[in-house]
């Protein structure tokens, strides 16, 4: 099978191709700024780090293909949970965002939790939650 006479939308329907046919993926004419994350999840093996959409869709790479991950082109301010939770060899705590997402290192990898740069005072439930042996982190501290 392969698509014939030019004439397919790539740019409205690229998804479609990575889901469904992603054998017939044309790197060159994908479209990359509004579905790369088609790539991530359904053909990985495709992804063009320069291509990819890192800005909007880092988190799909991160869930679907950590192996693709790139610490340098990563959306850490806005995905940096999906790091913590589905490939936490990854994280670089000097990058993660942890005013916004703190409490995903409680939750999915306490024991790389840094209690200098935890948002204690928005997520403190978390690590009671999840992980309360490091209150003591906190509460040696004060």
């Amino acid at each position: 099978m392969e698509i014939k006479n030019n004439c397919f939308d790539w740019k409205k329907n690229s998804w479609v191709v990575a889901q469904y046919y992603p054998n017939l993926v044309d790197v060159d004419k994908f479209n990359w700024e509004e579905h790369s994350l088609a790539i991530a999840m359904y053909c990985p093996d495709k992804l063009d780090s320069d291509k990819y959409n890192w800005e909007y869709h880092s988190w799909a790479v991160s869930e679907f293909c950590p192996y693709k991950f790139d610490p340098d082109k990563y959306n850490w301010k806005s995905c940096s949970d999906t790091v913590a939770e589905y490939c936490p060899e990854k994280l670089d705590p000097n990058k993660y965002n942890w005013e916004q997402d703190s409490k995903y290192f409680a939750k999915y990898c306490p024991e790389k939790l840094d209690p200098d740069k935890y948002n204690w005072e928005k997520y403190s439930e978390y690590v009671a939650e999840y992980c309360p042996e490091k209150l003591k982190l906190k509460h040696s501290e004060n």
